[in-house]
């Protein structure tokens, strides 16, 4: 990584542990929206925020199970009826939002075209019946008691930011730029090294210049010497030519 990419990071440092809130805010979404979404339908405020997956799994698991629930005990799971003994069930409920006060203004004729008709327990032709159905009743009871308490969880990871995701996403992002600064440093790599072997390609080629024009000027040193000789013996071969010339 350059030096000055390294002081921008030394002026500018990512915080450790970034506020998942703070996050949410800045792609422009409300956590307390998400919140109330979330109570509203389960998943919904998960979808809302951007996180699509955890949004369809919580729906389909959340609102999958109350509805199981529901079905399992026929419309009965649902309801302030003292008879009935649900009360208090119903505070667990409650966590799911919108389908607990669906399945109540359901159990209590408050939906218009739909009615409910409650079992008699006052009858004794309706007692066996609703004695037959009670194994039912109470599964389909605690599967909407458990959704409840489990959309809750969900509200709360809305309202937070969903943190999981959000760490998730900021560590997917750390990793990018890893990545990044990693083929960066592998890059100037490759170039520094490119440059280290073009200088000494450059430096090899002017070492053979430098031999060849040695050699050159050794030849050339050796031819002059040559002719240096070759004059000298002939210098001294003049006199005694003209001795013999003088003799004869």
């Amino acid at each position: 990584m350059s030096k000055t990419k390294q002081a921008e990071a030394k002026k500018s440092p990512e915080p450790l542990v970034p506020d998942p809130i703070e996050q949410m805010k800045e792609r422009g979404k409300s956590p307390e929206l998400a919140g109330a979404l979330a109570w509203l339908l389960p998943g919904l405020g998960h979808m809302y925020a951007g996180f699509w997956v955890k949004g369809l799994g919580g729906l389909v698991f959340v609102f999958g199970l109350f509805a199981w629930g529901v079905i399992l005990s026929g419309g009965e799971a649902v309801s302030l009826r003292k008879e009935g003994g649900h009360e208090y069930a119903f505070l667990a409920q409650l966590g799911a939002g919108g389908p607990t006060l669906l399945g109540l203004s359901y159990n209590h004729n408050k939906i218009p075209g739909l009615h409910y008709d409650p079992p008699d327990v006052s009858d004794p032709e309706h007692v066996e019946e609703f004695a037959a159905r009670l194994p039912d009743n109470d599964t389909g009871l605690l599967f909407t008691m458990i959704a409840g308490l489990l959309n809750l969880l969900l509200v709360s990871d809305a309202l937070n930011g969903v943190p999981g995701a959000m760490s998730r996403r900021i560590d997917d992002k750390r990793r990018e730029r890893r990545l990044a600064a990693l083929r960066e440093e592998l890059a100037e790599e490759r170039a520094a090294k490119a440059d280290e072997a073009k200088a000494d390609d450059a430096q090899a080629d002017e070492a053979q210049v430098k031999d060849a024009q040695a050699d050159e000027a050794k030849a050339d040193e050796a031819q002059a010497k040559d002719a240096q000789a070759k004059d000298a013996q002939a210098d001294d071969a003049k006199p005694a030519e003209a001795a013999k010339e003088g003799e004869a």
